[in-house]
């Protein structure tokens, strides 16, 4: 993940405004870069992508708790390593049924984090 919280993000990517229906992003993007889409657009974007996890190691770095979604329908959740369970678990609100880290196919997007609490 490359950002750790939305205010990071939102902070490195401030509309410079320059007019009504125009607009510029201090990281230097701008309406005519973007022409289909607002600067709060723009931002949701960066915000997405700094929050697509591809690499078992950064999956594996989250810490207990957080909640990532795969496939654009499963989320699950990091529990805390429990006898008998591979370590880390990854467990689908509801569900009895374990999935190990292994099995949370990548890219994931991280939904929440409880690092972002702090």
């Amino acid at each position: 993940m490359n950002a750790s919280r939305l205010q990071d993000v939102l902070d490195a990517h401030l509309n410079e405004g320059l007019g009504a229906h125009t607009w510029e992003c201090s990281c230097g993007v701008t309406d005519q870069d973007e022409r289909d889409m607002t600067h709060g657009e723009h931002q949701a974007a960066v915000w997405r992508a700094a929050c697509t996890i591809h690499s078992v190691a950064l999956r594996d770095a989250l810490s207990v708790g957080s909640v990532v979604v795969y496939e654009d329908e499963r989320a699950v959740f990091k529990s805390l390593p429990r006898p008998g369970v591979q370590s880390p678990a990854w467990i689908q609100p509801g569900s009895r049924y374990e999935s190990t880290a292994d099995e949370v196919p990548l890219p994931a997007l991280l939904l929440w984090s409880p690092d972002w609490s702090e």
